[in-house]
């Protein structure tokens, strides 16, 4: 794992242009990453969650299940697993088998479509909301359906405590009349995928029951992602198909922009929610994929060591720094970490006979990134760039994307830049 370590700085520090004193952590922030430890302890942690989930008779789970004696004190992956997932949170452990295919991917899709867009509505951002709403209103009265089901899951966070619902509707579609709700808990957790699945299974299970052979539901759904699983051939749709194939009437499965005000979407969401708050109901147990997140919350780089590091990069996000040339993301990055050759203190840190010493102010201060932002021969800098003279260390990372270009001719008035 050392010499990992050393491998993976070395090529963050060409990725980054930091210098060879940059701390570690500042490193890996400023490259978005983690050590190899942590890295590794995830994908023995995720292995041990597959081979958890697989048939009893599955080799891998036999490893998992059958202890083997040790013959030295070397931890085993059996070992590390078993140590790794005693810190997943209370309820990981109710796990549900991995899905297995069970449909030939060659079965055509009997009688059911799937309707991933909208017509002209690629993005429902480029869209003003109220053209939005009758653009949706209008493709449900042309499907022409006896029957509209509103389908959504939800989750907090997109990961955590989940809820399905799926809303049986009739009637005027600008005001839907509610004949049937179908509400279901979902995993402790999860991801809003899965949620919107299970809703679409309560829909599909319903039709199965009620649908007569001359109807044609149609199921309105908020999740594009799973109207596209549905094109292709996923084994975590394949169940959904399954059921699919039972129905004896038509099926329209047709994708609904989220917060478009369409009436029936409005009521599942309400509905997804309340039971995912629904206590009584037994949560359903959770999937690989639904762990994941949980995985990648609990195991993770330890808090920072350093003061500076923990109060520069608390807010940091490596987006905003994408849009910028390579020479600003390496010049930021630096005043970031505070190994900047701009600054005499760096400097003098490389060459011994350098005055570190800041000239701006002749203060008899070191020439460094805390002291500019209280230097008072910066204070116009400052102004120009941030809009304001007090400025704290942490500001660094919520530096105004706009300035950057002003602050290669403002920031370091009268200092050479290297």
């Amino acid at each position: 794992m050392k010499r990992l370590d050393v491998v993976q700085n070395r090529g963050l520090r060409l990725v980054t242009g930091q210098t060879r004193f940059t701390n570690l952590e500042s490193l890996r922030c400023e490259a978005d990453t983690l050590s190899y430890n942590t890295i590794s302890q995830r994908a023995t942690l995720r292995s041990y969650e597959k081979a958890a989930r697989l048939p009893a008779s599955h080799p891998r789970r036999q490893l998992l299940d059958n202890q083997v004696p040790k013959r030295n004190q070397r931890n085993s992956w059996r070992s590390t697993s078993l140590s790794l997932s005693s810190k997943l949170p209370y309820g990981a452990q109710d796990r549900l088998p991995l899905a297995q295919p069970v449909r030939p991917p060659w079965t055509p899709a009997s009688n059911y479509t799937v309707h991933p867009f909208l017509p002209g509505v690629n993005r429902k951002e480029d869209i003003q909301a109220d053209k939005l709403r009758a653009i949706s209103n209008r493709v449900l009265q042309d499907h022409g359906a006896n029957i509209v089901i509103f389908t959504d899951g939800s989750a907090s966070g997109g990961t955590l405590n989940g809820g399905s619902a799926a809303i049986i509707t009739t009637g005027d579609l600008e005001y839907p009349e509610t004949t049937t709700r179908i509400l279901k808990r979902g995993a402790l957790f999860t991801s809003s995928f899965e949620e919107e699945l299970q809703a679409m299974e309560n829909a599909i299970s319903w039709c199965i029951e009620h649908q007569a052979p001359q109807e044609c539901v149609l199921i309105a759904t908020d999740s594009q992602s799973l109207c596209q699983a549905l094109l292709g051939n996923g084994v975590s749709t394949h169940q959904l198909k399954l059921q699919l194939d039972l129905c004896c009437g038509r099926i329209i499965i047709q994708w609904f922009p989220c917060h478009a005000e369409v009436a029936g979407n409005e009521l599942a969401d309400a509905a997804a929610k309340d039971a995912a708050a629904d206590r009584d109901d037994l949560p359903r147990p959770t999937s690989y994929k639904g762990i994941i997140p949980t995985i990648n919350t609990t195991i993770k780089d330890p808090p920072h060591e350093h003061a500076r590091t923990q109060e520069v990069y608390q807010h940091f996000s490596k987006k905003k720094d994408k849009t910028l040339s390579r020479k600003d993301q390496v010049m930021l990055g630096r005043l970031r970490s505070g190994h900047s050759l701009l600054f005499e203190a760096y400097k003098h840190r490389i060459a011994k006979s350098l005055d570190p010493l800041c000239k701006r102010c002749n203060a008899g201060v070191d020439d460094t990134v805390e002291h500019w932002l209280v230097c008072d021969s910066t204070a116009c800098a400052r102004m120009d760039i941030f809009g304001h003279t007090n400025v704290e260390l942490g500001d660094l990372t919520l530096w105004p994307r706009k300035s950057v270009a002003l602050a290669r001719k403002t920031l370091f008035r009268g200092v050479e830049q290297c």
